[in-house]
């Protein structure tokens, strides 16, 4: 086998391996000791390693054992105080007696308003009747009532209450002009549960 490179070829590639060997290893590069106008563009220059990826970061380690608060002591409990007195109930003439106290009485075709007082927490019904009057030689007639109303009394004192009538009471009362109107209340003591009844006739009051 002949080689068929040129005297000046085998010269060139013969002198830049001899140069390329007399290169000196410094750390991780390689510096050439002299500039060669031949020489390949990586000739002469610094080749640095290329850094390697950054590991993973280790386990977290366990957390510490959390330290024990001491609670103190939970102080006594203090007495109870001392009930008080208990109200005592009104009589029953002062019961009756208030449910007889009616006044500001407005009777209007359409109901009968009133005030009334009360001198106990209950239970209150107004009943309102039509009341006819007797005629010798005639059957007595029974009243009729033609209104009713409940309410809840709370506390003692004066309440305004209003009856309203209904459509067959306006017609008997426009038809007897002259009859009475009677008003009833029962009330139901809260304390014990006691009735009482009381009545007032609504003679000469005024209508509008």
């Amino acid at each position: 086998m002949t080689d068929d490179r040129t005297p000046e070829e085998t010269t060139s590639d013969v002198t830049r391996r001899r140069f390329v060997a007399s290169g000196i290893a410094i750390g991780a590069a390689v510096v050439w000791n002299a500039q060669f106008p031949f020489a390949n563009a990586p000739i002469g220059q610094s080749i640095a390693y290329a850094a390697g990826p950054t590991g993973p970061t280790g386990p977290t380690g366990p957390t510490g054992p959390t330290g024990d608060t001491p609670t103190g002591p939970t102080g006594p409990t203090g007495g109870t105080g001392p009930s008080g007195p208990n109200q005592p109930l009104p009589s029953d003439s002062a019961i009756l007696s208030g449910l007889r106290d009616v006044t500001d009485v407005r009777l209007s075709r359409k109901g009968l308003t009133f005030k009334q007082r009360f001198v106990a927490a209950g239970t209150a019904t107004w009943g309102v009747y039509v009341v006819f009057p007797f005629v010798r030689g005639r059957r007595k007639r029974k009243p009729i009532r033609i209104g009713t109303a409940t309410g809840t009394i709370s506390a003692t004192g004066q309440y305004v209450t209003t009856v309203k009538f209904t459509e067959r009471g306006r017609a008997l009362l426009r038809a007897n002009p002259r009859t009475q109107v009677l008003l009833r209340t029962e009330f139901k003591l809260k304390a014990n549960g006691r009735r009482f009844a009381a009545r007032r006739v609504a003679r000469g009051f005024r209508r509008r």
